[in-house]
């Protein structure tokens, strides 16, 4: 029998192994934290779509009125509920959402659009592949005199690491080849990638000309073969311990993962051992959040320790103690600099507090201001940076 998928289905498929889909579609309890946060910054989001705001608290209303909810009874996904948020996982994701409708508006569009292809690539028949898309608007693209209608999927990222390759995932292609069927009037399709955290909005088009329309053709199609490869051996699929590990979900408790850290190949040991230790400890910290787990010996849980921080009289006591009343000069700014000794995350911070977002200074400045090196760092990398690095 075949089944419907998603990208979110496919991603333990391709992302993990093919076991990992079979704890996806038996329903295997998970960690929700991480995904919480999103989930609720999504929401908040879609709700803002076309609307202007004129002040941070119209924002946070409009926020704290979808958390509450969210907390309070969860969201469906096609039709089926979900569980109630984490609330400090909602809570994290609120504070995205505001930051982020403080830096601009929501382009008027329509919110959490479903869209799907049937096993034959076209929507006749019933839904082999579907993508729940954050927003769809129309637009224009060209010059004044010259312009061509354009279908835009949006797709929001609350991960610190989003960047311009977003727009080629397998997720964003889908949505844009599921556009092409649903949306024959549009002479373009628009891949967008938001970086929630940045505001940064990436761009990929698509234009529906014969070679445009083949590259959509392909994505359909090789989605379609990626659905058949996952229905294969369903409910008994092989695991296969390596990489993937690191990102699964379901490596606490999968043997397959247990028996490799066992093993005699030492690097599959330390990767499998890694990715258990990474799902357990995270598993470990939940349940300790209220109370000691006894351990022979002693106890895991929380306890509070003196942790140092700058005051807010920082700044000046440095400049005090460094030099008084003796005044400024260009050489002694530059002393007290390398006494601080900044490093890269302080310089990338000068950065953003001294140039908004997309004035070419910030970039010249950085260019100026870090260089790059080659150094050795210890680690596991998948077969892409590998090959990449070749």
């Amino acid at each position: 029998m075949s089944r419907t998928y998603s990208s979110s289905s496919l991603k333990p498929f391709l992302k993990n192994c093919p076991k990992a889909l079979d704890f996806y579609q038996s329903g295997t309890p998970v960690d929700r934290t991480d995904l919480d946060r999103g989930v609720c910054a999504h929401a908040i989001l879609e709700y803002a779509a076309g609307r202007t705001f004129h002040s941070r608290e119209e924002i946070e209303k409009l926020a704290d009125d979808v958390t509450a909810e969210l907390i309070a009874h969860g969201r469906a996904f096609r039709g089926e509920p979900q569980p109630p948020l984490v609330p400090e996982s909602a809570f994290e994701g609120r504070d995205l959402a505001v930051e982020y409708l403080m830096m601009t508006d929501v382009p008027r569009g329509d919110a959490e659009v479903e869209l799907w292809m049937d096993a034959k690539g076209g929507h006749d028949g019933e839904a082999r592949y579907v993508a729940l898309v954050d927003l769809v608007y129309r637009t224009e693209i060209g010059e004044e005199d010259d312009t061509l209608s354009a279908i835009v999927v949006r797709d929001y990222k609350t991960a610190w690491s989003t960047g311009p390759d977003e727009t080629e995932t397998l997720q964003m292609r889908g949505q844009a080849a599921l556009a092409a069927l649903h949306y024959p009037d549009a002479q373009v399709i628009v891949r967008e990638a938001v970086n929630v955290r940045t505001g940064a909005v990436y761009r990929s088009e698509t234009l529906r000309d014969e070679e445009g329309e083949a590259q959509l053709a392909l994505w359909r199609e090789n989605i379609l073969r990626l659905c058949d490869a996952a229905d294969a051996n369903a409910g008994a699929r092989m695991a296969r311990p390596g990489y993937g590990c690191l990102s699964c979900w379901y490596a606490d408790r999968c043997e397959d993962c247990l028996s490799a850290m066992q093993g005699d190949d030492l690097a599959l040991a330390w990767v499998t051992a890694k990715a258990r230790m990474e799902s357990l400890q995270k598993a470990l910290r939940k349940a300790a959040k209220d109370r000691d787990l006894k351990v022979p010996g002693g106890v895991a849980g929380y306890r509070k320790k003196a942790s140092r921080r700058p005051s807010e009289y920082a700044a000046d006591v440095i400049i005090e103690y460094s030099y008084g009343n003796t005044g400024w000069n260009e050489d002694r700014v530059k002393g007290l600099l390398m006494k601080l000794k900044p490093g890269v995350t302080q310089i990338e911070n000068f950065a953003k507090a001294s140039f908004e977002r997309g004035d070419v200074r910030r970039d010249d400045f950085l260019d100026a201001a870090l260089e790059t090196q080659q150094v050795a760092r210890f680690g596991v990398w998948n077969d892409k940076e590998e090959n990449n690095e070749k």
